[in-house]
């Protein structure tokens, strides 16, 4: 009876702390950054000493943290037991092996950059605000996320690798800086592939500028690889995009085209710039097979797979998919299921009802995922 209400009193603390933390609209970046932020202090010295509490106190002081992780095994055992409360973890405890299998410890922190735990790095400059803190570190398991996603997210992409063979070939669609193409490139060097083909759709030239240093920077000379400054839509074209400041790391991110003048988040722009718009199925031509598409593209996915979804069945063997609404999740769901794909894993978004809000998707504070493997290119 004792053990049951442990549980009973376990989970009604974690009922208590996921209330606090849907109030917070600041979860979506300073919550992952505080969780990791403990996890550092608290892991093995595989980075320079921090004063863990002197970051934390620059972050929002809403205590949603769990007790100190002390190293990767003990994350991975917590994730377990945690996997039991949580609603929506979006993965099971044995997708977690992934991580640590696609562990590079070679790669050490450096001034100026984050390094994470696959040994990616990326140059602090290219960050927003709230993940600087982390300059200079190594990070351990994204568990439950890291800087930039959560653990749902980085086991797609790996599931993705660990099914290449001898060749991997990615595309990111909405790549911002490139942090899913350039991870899935060096885990699939990791694994030993050689034959590696990289490409990246970005709207905006300065996140363009960005991604071309973070290619370089993990050693993937851009000469063999496709970096395209262009938004990604059902047909070929042009779309009106905003134009962000000077400093691209701290200028909006979850851009996408602007329609009729108006933002899909509400945001005022000064200034907009016309770009060229790649259309999808396009896009899908360029290979005969791909491993894994992530796409990210704040709330055109569905459009974008429902018109190229004979190419997708033919050509791609997984696709990763940030969602930004519940619609979206359904939507694609039930396009993605039609059409045979398997669902792998999934994650539905989060928000806050707003009827002010000018859209589904600004209502959304935080993005879902979802995980696809096509049965016919298995």
């Amino acid at each position: 009876m004792k053990r049951e209400a442990g549980i009973l009193a376990a989970l009604a603390a974690e009922r208590r702390r996921a209330d606090e933390f849907e109030q917070s609209l600041s979860w979506r970046i300073t919550a992952p950054l505080r969780i990791l932020s403990k996890a550092i202090r608290g892991s093995r010295p595989v980075a320079p000493a921090v004063d863990m509490d002197a970051l934390l106190a620059r972050l929002p002081d809403t205590e949603v943290l769990p007790p100190p992780i002390l190293d990767d095994g003990d994350a991975i055992r917590r994730a377990e037991w945690a996997s039991n409360l949580q609603t929506y973890s979006g993965y099971v405890p044995d997708d977690l092996s992934l991580l640590t299998k696609y562990t590079d410890e070679t790669v050490l922190p450096e001034p100026g950059f984050i390094v994470d735990f696959a040994g990616v790095r990326t140059r602090t400059s290219a960050v927003w605000e709230a993940a600087k803190i982390f300059d200079g570190h190594r990070l351990p398991l994204p568990i439950p996320g890291d800087f930039h996603a959560e653990t749902v997210e980085w086991i797609g992409l790996l599931k993705a690798v660990d099914a290449a063979r001898d060749r991997f070939v990615m595309m990111e669609l909405g790549a911002g800086f490139g942090p899913w193409v350039v991870a899935g490139g060096v885990a699939a060097r990791f694994k030993g592939i050689k034959n590696i083909k990289l490409y990246a759709v970005e709207g905006d030239a300065l996140h363009c500028d960005l991604m071309r240093e973070h290619f370089s920077d993990n050693g993937f000379d851009q000469a063999e690889h496709s970096i395209l400054c262009a938004a990604v839509g059902v047909e070929d074209g042009t779309a009106s995009w905003p134009k962000p400041g000077h400093d691209a790391s701290n200028s909006h991110y979850n851009l996408r085209p602007v329609t009729d003048g108006a933002d899909y988040m509400g945001r005022d722009f000064v200034e907009m710039v016309t770009v060229q718009m790649l259309a999808f199925d396009g896009l899908l031509k360029n290979e005969p097979v791909w491993d894994l598409i992530h796409i990210d593209i704040q709330g055109h996915e569905v459009d974008i797979c429902r018109a190229a979804i004979d190419s997708l069945n033919s050509r791609v063997r997984h696709i990763v998919v940030g969602t930004h609404s519940r619609k979206i999740d359904g939507d694609l769901l039930d396009l993605m299921k039609s059409a045979g794909w398997l669902l792998l894993n999934e994650k539905p978004a989060r928000f806050h009802f707003d009827v002010a809000a000018p859209t589904l998707e600004a209502m959304t504070f935080l993005d879902g995922t979802q995980v696809w493997r096509n049965p016919r290119l298995s």
